[in-house]
């Protein structure tokens, strides 16, 4: 990959020549807090500390999402209660409904609003470990600057400072381009070339990577259809549904930055990402960058910092982040010594991660020994995640055939019932447990997972796995083979 920088105007470089407590005349640019940043989740993505009626939460930066939503999983976890609001939000994994949870303490960083209503997302295609996503109504109030590579979040506050002035403080060479604000939309856009073509992107901080729609793809000679592209995997987020995405090699330009044989990713659904906006420029864009949202002026000031953008494998970082104890970073490194054919690497990585409670690498090790016929560890791993994710569907239905093995149905099916009061109301996965509870048809269980191929697997496992508990080992087994093929496609290292 090369990176190349145009050389910038005198003016703008005797505007960057003012020192930095006083950036013109009577103007002064004020920091008014700092946060720590960590990352969080699958997909090791930027948080701040909050709390939600007095517990500690991690609070998603997300700067892609238009309104600031408590996550279905939290409801559970905080006890919230919720009512309708008549309002929709579409993110990339489709249309989800929106409630609304009335919070007593909602803080986030130094932050805190008393007894409001807030939104609440129906529903999302993972298992979040956050509790919020804190979007642009929040953080494009006010100037702040975001720096991932020292996992640093400042908020700043200008005084007496006008449009001219110049205020990346940090670098009198710091680029300048300008925040576009099409109609409501409160999220930061700003204007991207690839292989010539502009684009319209949102800047977008809880994409782990950045994404180009299939139109505009298609429009700058990248078309999904004709060219030999290599399956990246799926983006979630907003909505029930998974996309499936692509790697393409582009050049891309923005302001005098010039990026050749970047990474990007295609998304194979047709759908922009909102405002006329064809683009996201994520975390792996971001993240090389040292990059200052000056919403008082509409304008967005960045440097290189000499991380590769659009840097798709992450591992040096991943590495580093699991070695100082981050136990979503250890469990991705489990996740990579698996590929890498390296069982007690991988199962090293996953004891660390799960010694922190965390539930991704209980429900990994519980999955392992449940291979293993190791039921009783599979039963303190299965608990430790719903500890952790009382929401957690998949979670509640291995223990629940882990009890039923062992005789205790009645117990299962109580597991069950507490899963189903917490869960959110549109989980994908309530007709299964509706399945082992009687109340619905393996069809309608099989049925629940529609196209997406990890669902299908999933699903067919754990309608197979009741079968055997349930002593049909004919029907688990051709029931496990019709799931076969979707587990083949993808490769599931989990079930």
């Amino acid at each position: 990959m090369t990176i190349t920088r145009a050389v910038l105007a005198p003016a703008v470089l005797a505007i960057a020549a003012i020192p930095t407590v006083a950036r013109g005349e009577g103007c002064k640019y004020l920091t008014i807090a700092e946060l720590p940043v960590t990352y969080t989740g699958a997909g090791l993505q930027p948080a701040v500390e909050g709390k939600i009626n007095g517990k500690p939460a991690a609070m998603l930066i997300d700067t892609g999402s238009t309104w600031t939503l408590i996550t279905p999983t939290a409801v559970g976890t905080y006890g919230l209660s919720q009512r309708a609001s008549g309002e929709y939000v579409t993110g990339i994994g489709g249309r989800s409904r929106v409630y609304q949870s009335r919070v007593a303490d909602f803080s986030i960083g130094p932050v805190t609003v008393h007894n409001r209503w807030l939104r609440v997302l129906g529903e999302m295609a993972g298992e979040p470990s956050y509790a919020a996503i804190i979007g642009s109504d929040f953080w494009m109030q006010a100037d702040f600057e975001l720096v991932l590579s020292e996992k640093k979040l400042r908020f700043f506050k200008p005084q007496s400072c006008d449009r001219t002035v110049f205020l990346g403080y940090w670098d009198q060479n710091a680029m300048v381009i300008p925040l576009e604000a099409p109609g409501q939309d409160p999220r930061p856009h700003v204007m991207v070339k690839v292989n010539g073509g502009e684009v319209q992107a949102v800047i977008d901080s809880g994409a782990t990577y950045s994404v180009l729609s299939k139109a505009a793809a298609s429009r700058i000679g990248l078309n999904p259809e004709e060219l030999p592209l290599e399956l990246s995997g799926f983006a979630q987020g907003a909505g029930a549904d998974r996309v499936r995405s692509y790697r393409v090699r582009a050049t891309v330009s923005i302001g005098d930055e010039t990026i050749r044989h970047a990474r990007l990713q295609v998304s194979s659904d047709s759908q922009s990402f909102g405002s006329g906006a064809e683009m996201l420029l994520g975390q792996d864009w971001l993240r090389a960058h040292r990059v200052l949202f000056a919403s008082s002026q509409q304008k967005l000031y960045f440097t290189y910092n000499g991380i590769e953008p659009f840097e798709q494998t992450g591992e040096p970082w991943y590495a580093a982040e699991a070695q100082g104890g981050n136990a979503d970073a250890q469990v991705l490194m489990g996740r990579r010594e698996d590929t890498r054919k390296h069982p007690d690497d991988a199962r090293a990585w996953f004891a660390k991660a799960a010694a922190q409670g965390n539930p991704r690498a209980n429900e990994i090790l519980a999955v392992r020994a449940l291979a293993a016929n190791r039921q009783d560890e599979a039963e303190a791993y299965l608990r430790a995640t719903l500890a952790a994710q009382p929401a957690n569907g998949q979670a509640a239905l291995l223990l629940y055939t882990v009890q039923a093995a062992q005789q205790h149905q009645d117990a299962g099916a109580q597991t069950l019932r507490t899963w189903m009061e917490k869960a959110p109301r549109e989980s994908w996965i309530r007709p299964v447990a509706q399945f082992y509870l009687g109340q619905a048809s393996e069809q309608d269980a099989l049925k629940s997972a529609g196209t997406d191929e990890d669902r299908v697997c999933t699903v067919h496992d754990l309608v197979a796995r009741w079968h055997a508990v349930n002593k049909d080992a004919a029907r688990a087994a051709a029931v496990r083979a019709a799931g076969q093929p979707a587990c083949a496609a993808i490769k599931r290292g989990l079930l």
